[in-house]
């Protein structure tokens, strides 16, 4: 990941609506500052011990690991709008569920399960 772009798109993020940005834009634009730097030292770091990326063993990662912590990961704008799609598709069903079902949801994520003794 390039972090001269990260910087550019935290830039975008900040300046996309003349006047006052919306606070989400803010926040994202503060995120993505932060992982300029990250993506900057993380791979300086990893090169100068581990050697430049593809010279050790990778093992399987998810899309979103690939994207936050892969340097060379490359995806295409398609398949982010389809990112993109999927997952608004997901919360809004998610947000029409009844807030009973959503608790009992947040209950089930946030405890562990216990094994019967």
């Amino acid at each position: 990941m390039d972090p001269d772009h990260l910087l550019q798109v935290a830039t975008d993020l900040a300046e996309t609506n003349p006047g006052r940005p919306r606070r989400t834009d803010l926040c994202r634009a503060v995120s993505t500052t932060y992982y300029a730097m990250f993506h900057c030292l993380a791979r300086s770091c990893a090169d100068r011990l581990a050697g430049r990326a593809g010279t050790v063993g990778n093992r399987p990662k998810s899309k979103r690991h690939f994207a936050d912590y892969d340097p060379d990961y490359r995806v295409g704008k398609s398949e982010v709008v389809t990112d993109i799609h999927r997952a608004r598709t997901a919360i809004d069903r998610f947000l029409a569920t009844p807030a009973n079902v959503r608790r009992d949801f947040a209950l089930h994520v946030l405890t562990k399960v216990r094994p019967d003794t």
